[in-house]
Parts: structure tokens; C-alpha cells; sequence
């Protein structure tokens, strides 16, 4: 199976470009990364916390014929963060309410895993931003099949209010297309320039979203904003960026700086308040007794840039920029469903 793989704000491993370099896309909105006759993936990208200006992976839909004409979706819907924020659905209905839990459809096509897992077993980037250096974390794990075996697995890291995803399918017959590629071997045609010429960069039409099954984001998250441009960036950030990034190979180079000037904005949107009550800068968490902190030196953690080859680069240049004054703290989350936090 070829792997698609999306993280930070949302940069996009297609299945061709296995090592990169990725491409970023910074509008809001719903879209393809697999479009086909039948079998769709479709992706909701939209701005939080972490990336106020740059939009993030927020939702993840699968559709078609291939997969008996269900729909399955998981979406952060708030307004708590983390495991209690987001909501999965499957042909409207919800499931998997509770962590850990499971479920499998009647008719065997869905199984489906809420569970803490290891996020580099889905693919090197897995824990990208949100994810620490080591251990299990909460996690989406949904395999799809028919009598042959499954033929689509999508892994889903839950973050504060955004999310990292793996897309594992086989080439799909008749070919396709959207933001994870066409699968022809070739990487020069995933380039962003390719598929914005292909019209498999734009924002999926209405009629065709796979998201009207599920509940809407809210209404801050989808709101345009100016994105952010390396020309904008803290010229003391993107000079530290520069030194640490520079080992980075495959292009990533230019995705890891970017994350980094886009992580320094301070702008929050509006209407994220409530979401960030339990996260402002300077405020030490309401943590409780079910959890197992395991504090990771410095919010470099959440800037990995795009390859996680920069974390320990990161690392140092938050240090000496502080860039949102806390700490990232990987909890295990406890039995009762409570949620990951960010600490000072």
C-alpha cells in the first residue's frame, strides 16, 4: 500500500513523494486527497489555536462506492480540546463516543479503534507537532475492507484541536486524483503548480462534500484570515529557523521554516477563546490526578517543521525564543476521557 500523509498546517505527503517534499495549503475548507469514481477521501482544513493564520487538518472523510456507499468522518467540533472535542460519524450517526472504545459496522466494511497508539507506526511523521518523541497517544484507527481484506486504513493522531493523518490504499483502478496525488509514480505532476492545473487543488463543491454526514466545524475555524508569508516572519525566528532547518533534505528544508514563522503569530481567531481558556500563554494547566505527564523540553516539540529529523533543532531555538511560553506536555490520558494538555 502507497501512504498519504498530512501534518502541520497542513503539509501534504502524497504517495508519490514518499520522502517530499511536501506541498502546504493555508486556506480553510474541505478537499480532495482522493478523488475517484469510487472511492473518495476528502480532508477539512481550517485554523486553530497553534496556527491561527495557516489552516490545519480539523476533519477527515471517506465516501463511495467502494466502501458500499457509507460515509465515515471524524471532526473536531469543540469546544473542549482534545479527545472530548472531536466526534466521529459513520452514515450520520455517531460512534466510538467513548476512549477506548470500538466499532464494527454490520456489514463488516468499517472497523474501527479508539485507543492510544504509536504514531510512528503509521508513518515517520506521525508526531509531527502534536505528538511528542515517544509513547502511545490518542488515536483514530479506522481499516476498511470487503471479503478480500482491507484496502483503505486511515490513522488519525487527535491534537488539542487539530489533527495528523495517514492515508494507506493500493493504486485505486481507473486512476485518481486530489491533494495526495495521482499515484503514477511520476512526482513532478504533485507539485501544487500540477494540481492547481488539474483543478485538484481547489476546495471541494458543496454537493460533493463527504462532511455533510458529520457535524459542522466551528464557525471561527473556517473564517479567512491573511496568511502568514516567510516575508512577514520575526526576522530573529526565521534566522534561527534557517540555522536549525538546514538539515533537512527532500525540499523540507523550506516547510520546516515555515511552520516555525507560522507558530510565532500571535493572532488568535476569533471565536477561539473558549477553546484556548485552558491553554493561554503564561497559565499553568488544571491538571489532575489520571494523568502521567512526561514534560518534553520546550515548545519546539509543536515545530517540528516538516520532517521530525528538526525536533531536536527545534528544540533549542525555543529555548531561546520562548516562542508561546509553555512547555508540550504528552498525558496519558486517563480512563474518564479527559484530554491532552499543553502545559507551562
Amino acid at each position: 500500500m502507497g501512504k498519504c500523509a498530512l501534518f502541520g498546517d497542513p503539509h501534504v505527503i502524497s504517495f508519490d513523494r514518499v520522502y517530499g517534499p511536501p506541498i502546504t495549503v493555508l486556506a480553510p475548507g474541505e478537499y480532495h486527497l482522493i478523488k475517484s469514481e469510487q472511492l473518495q477521501v476528502q480532508a477539512r482544513f481550517g485554523y486553530t489555536r497553534r496556527f491561527p493564520t495557516a489552516a490545519s487538518t480539523v476533519g477527515m472523510a471517506v465516501g463511495g462506492s467502494q466502501i458500499k456507499g457509507h460515509t465515515l468522518a471524524v471532526v473536531y467540533v469543540g469546544p473542549a480540546p482534545g479527545i472530548k472535542g472531536f466526534k466521529v460519524f459513520w452514515d450520520g450517526k455517531e460512534i466510538l463516543q467513548h476512549y477506548p472504545s470500538t466499532f464494527v459496522s454490520p456489514d463488516l466494511v468499517l472497523s474501527a479503534k479508539y485507543d492510544a497508539m504509536d504514531p510512528e507506526h503509521y508513518h515517520r511523521e506521525g508526531r509531527h507537532t502534536i505528538g511528542g518523541t515517544t509513547g502511545a497517544l490518542p488515536s483514530f484507527l479506522f481499516d476498511l475492507g470487503d471479503a478480500t481484506g482491507t484496502f483503505l486504513t486511515v490513522y488519525v493522531l487527535v491534537g488539542p484541536d487539530n489533527v495528523n493523518a495517514v492515508v494507506a490504499t493500493r493504486k485505486i483502478k481507473g486512476g485518481q486524483d486530489g491533494l495526495c496525488g495521482n499515484f503514477n509514480c511520476n512526482q513532478e505532476d504533485d507539485s501544487l503548480v500540477a494540481l492547481n492545473r488539474r483543478g485538484m487543488a481547489a476546495t471541494v463543491a458543496q454537493g460533493q462534500s463527504l462532511f455533510r454526514m458529520a457535524a459542522p466545524a466551528p464557525a471561527w475555524m473556517m473564517k479567512h484570515v491573511a496568511p502568514p508569508s516567510l516575508q512577514e516572519c520575526d526576522p530573529t525566528v526565521r534566522v534561527e529557523a534557517a540555522q536549525r532547518c538546514k538539515v533537512l533534505l527532500h525540499g523540507n528544508e523550506e516547510a520546516c521554516i515555515f511552520d516555525a514563522c507560522a507558530m510565532h503569530a500571535r493572532q488568535q481567531p476569533a471565536g477561539a477563546g473558549h477553546i484556548a481558556a485552558g491553554f493561554e500563554m503564561g497559565q499553568p494547566p488544571q491538571s489532575s490526578g489520571p494523568y502521567q505527564h512526561h514534560t518534553l523540553a520546550g515548545i519546539a516539540l509543536v515545530v517540528v517543521g516538516a520532517c521530525g529529523l528538526c525536533a531536536a533543532a527545534a528544540m533549542t531555538i525555543a529555548r531561546r525564543n520562548s516562542w508561546y511560553g509553555y512547555n508540550i506536555v504528552a498525558a496519558t490520558p486517563a480512563k474518564d476521557g479527559s484530554s491532552l494538555l499543553l502545559a507551562e
